[in-house]
C-alpha cells in the first residue's frame, strides 16, 4: 500500500486512535457487563416468585452463569 494513498492515511489514523480508546473503554465495559449480569440475577429471583415467570427466570439464571464463566 503506497504511503500517499487515502487508504494508508485512514489506517494510520485508525491505529493512532484505536489503542488509547481500547485502553480506556475496556475496563469500563467490563464493569458494565458485570453490573448487567448482577441486575439479571436480581431480576431472575424476582421473576421466580411468580409462577408464570418461573421458566424465564431459570433461563436468565443459566444465561448469566454462562456469561460469567
Amino acid at each position: 500500500m503506497p504511503k500517499k494513498s487515502n487508504a494508508y492515511k485512514v489506517v494510520v489514523i485508525g491505529d493512532i486512535f484505536k489503542d488509547p480508546l481500547k485502553d480506556t473503554l475496556e475496563p469500563s465495559l467490563n464493569i458494565l457487563i458485570k453490573l448487567l449480569i448482577m441486575a439479571f440475577l436480581v431480576l431472575a429471583t424476582f421473576f421466580a416468585t411468580n409462577s408464570r415467570w418461573l421458566f424465564h427466570s431459570r433461563t436468565l439464571i443459566m444465561l448469566c452463569v454462562f456469561i460469567c464463566t
